[in-house]
């Protein structure tokens, strides 16, 4: 056998002819630097026509839209009526207080007449992880009485005692012995909410005419508190001695 060096004879001729392989042709850039020539392949143009939207014409089908798993109710007169009441403040009216049973017993009134009734409730607001306290449910009614005087309310009497403690409870740790109300109107469309502060007067107030736990105006209290004494017993007192904030009022009202 015949050997060339560093190769074997191949045992048998081929008779595949080798393709050439083609030899970029050379080309000359500014830099004098040769490059080769890369061939391109040149796209087949398309028959098909792409248009932009959705529809006839576009070749893109109407997406069918996925229904929603909740049904928005739209807001009625009524709805707009007590939102404007309660965002302003203007309008309104509660009324809230003892009965001769103990009970808190009050009203909501607002000067409009709406066009139906709704179901409304009285809580007292109260932080932390205890939450509020319900006070009453109650029906908030359209009432005609005069063309002057039309109006929707809501009077409402407590049905059980959890309110007392809590009240007391959340009136003895603020400023001005102040406590706020919610009121709630449930309507359909949403829940309209409504504020009001009041004090609870820890001590008896003669000269104001309040009792010991009576629910009274932020202002009175305010007033009171700047004199306990003068405020209450300006003509001072007769019978056991009286200390209000550990301040003992002079039974004669001296100073007053």
């Amino acid at each position: 056998m015949d050997k060339l060096q560093g190769q074997e004879t191949p045992p048998f001729k081929s008779n595949i002819p080798l393709i050439p392989t083609p030899v970029p042709s050379p080309q000359v850039n500014n830099l004098n630097t040769t490059n080769q020539i890369v061939p391109t392949c040149t796209p087949t143009p398309s028959n098909a026509v792409f248009r932009l939207g959705v529809g006839p014409n576009t070749g893109n089908p109407v997406p069918t839209p996925t229904p929603s798993s909740t049904t928005v109710i739209p807001q009625s007169s009524d709805d707009v009526v007590l939102n404007n009441i309660a965002i302003t403040g203007v309008g309104d009216f509660f009324s809230i207080g003892y009965n001769s049973s103990g009970q808190l017993t009050g009203r909501f009134t607002i000067g409009n007449v709406l066009t139906q009734s709704y179901q409304g409730r009285v809580s007292l607001i109260r932080t932390g992880l205890v939450g509020n306290v319900k006070i009453a449910d109650f029906t908030f009614t359209p009432t005609l009485t005069n063309p002057l005087a039309n109006t929707t309310n809501g009077p409402f009497t407590s049905t059980s005692n959890g309110w007392a403690i809590a009240l007391n409870d959340v009136a003895s740790n603020q400023k001005d012995y102040v406590v706020t109300f919610k009121v709630s109107i449930f309507t359909p469309a949403t829940t309209h909410t409504f504020y009001f502060n009041f004090s609870i007067i820890p001590f008896t107030c003669p000269d104001y005419g309040y009792k010991s736990l009576d629910i009274i105006s932020v202002t009175d209290m305010q007033t009171i508190l700047l004199n306990p004494c003068c405020e209450c017993y300006p003509q001072g007192y007769s019978g056991s001695q009286i200390v209000i904030d550990n301040v003992t009022c002079d039974p004669t009202g001296a100073g007053c």
